[in-house]
């Protein structure tokens, strides 16, 4: 029987449990991910800071909104939304305010944890398509889509936070409201 691309094709139980795992894996991605921004968003300082404040909201926003989408699609195909952080490793301790790094850093750590995204939802994406589970498919190709954004506007802002420096002895002169 040839079958139409829009039939369901349910698939076993072990590549049920490998996409499930995957997707917790995701979840555990993301919510670390938002967490961080929001750090980052309430402790940036320096030049920029102001720039990174409203990019690190927007994208801890944007996350933790995702933490729901991801969590439901778990529960929806059986399985329990569990938090998993095994892409990157945690301390026990709380962070300190010493932990904090300075803007530049924040920028790269941020940077690089979207990048590492990715390559988990990769993984996760290819787990779904040999499952040919399209749902999941959707969402993650959804997701991936939203961790390059992010990463490149974090990139964006790196790359517009140099500060002007003036040759010394000479001043800059601010105008408002007229040429």
């Amino acid at each position: 029987m040839h079958r139409r691309p829009s039939d369901h094709v349910p698939f076993d139980s072990i590549a049920k449990a490998s996409l499930i795992d995957a997707l917790c894996h995701v979840l555990g991605n993301t919510c670390r991910i938002a967490r961080i921004a929001i750090s980052y968003q309430w402790n940036a300082r320096g030049p920029g800071s102001f720039q990174a404040e409203t990019e690190f909201r927007e994208q801890a926003g944007e996350l933790h909104e995702a933490l729901d989408h991801i969590a439901e699609h778990i529960r929806s195909l059986g399985g329990v939304a569990i938090l998993d952080y095994t892409d990157s490793s945690l301390t026990a301790n709380a962070p300190t305010p010493l932990d904090l790094p300075a803007l530049p850093e924040m920028i790269q750590i941020m940077i690089s944890a979207h990048g590492e995204a990715c390559i988990s939802i990769e993984a996760a994406i290819d787990i779904a398509e040999e499952a040919a589970e399209r749902p999941s498919v959707q969402l993650l190709t959804d997701r991936i889509a939203a961790h390059r954004r992010h990463g490149w506007r974090t990139r964006m802002m790196d790359e517009g936070r140099s500060e002007v420096v003036l040759p010394q002895g000479s001043q800059q002169t601010l105008h408002f409201g007229r040429p």
